[in-house]
């Protein structure tokens, strides 16, 4: 069975709504664009992800051992919060190298505002935007009016922070 890419997904499109191929080929563009713009992991190779109900609250992890990074089909909104959640997990599968710990990462709303591993990892999911721009244009179409109006406003912050 030949599955095909939805041609009109949208940044809001839900993930829900995503079938196997439009998961497949979002993850795809995404890991060939960070190969390409952001710094990779020591090893040399990208990491793997796999999808996985993780529970309540937890949207993505990244595993070291494995150099695996394993998303949520469950605490993903939509097509943008995927976006977001990949570019923080890659974050964390080049840190690997400078010894990130998930181990002794935990999940309360202090340690995510405070320590420098989860900073760092936010800040990449600021170029959500140019990700998506480019799997626009791999997908034959243009960003809709709302979704520009989106994407400018994630260029302006993304000056602002300097990243």
């Amino acid at each position: 069975m030949n599955q095909r890419v939805n041609q009109n997904m949208t940044m809001f499109t839900p993930f829900v709504g995503l079938g196997h191929a439009d998961r497949k080929f979002l993850i795809s563009r995404a890991t060939k664009w960070c190969e390409e713009n952001l710094p990779i992991h020591h090893s040399g190779f990208p990491p793997d992800v796999k999808f996985r109900n993780m529970g309540v609250g937890i949207r993505g992890k990244y595993d070291a051992q494995f150099n695996t990074m394993v998303l949520s089909t469950t605490e993903i909104r939509d097509v943008r919060h995927l976006l977001k959640i990949f570019l923080h997990e890659w974050c964390h599968s080049v840190q690997d190298f400078e010894g990130y710990d998930e181990e002794r990462a935990n999940t309360s709303d202090w340690y995510y505002l405070t320590n420098k591993w989860e900073l760092e990892a936010n800040r990449y999911k600021v170029v959500w935007y140019l990700l998506w721009i480019d799997i626009k244009r791999e997908l034959g179409s243009s960003p809709t009016l709302t979704e520009q109006v989106v994407l400018g406003w994630n260029k302006f912050y993304r000056e602002i922070l300097g990243f």
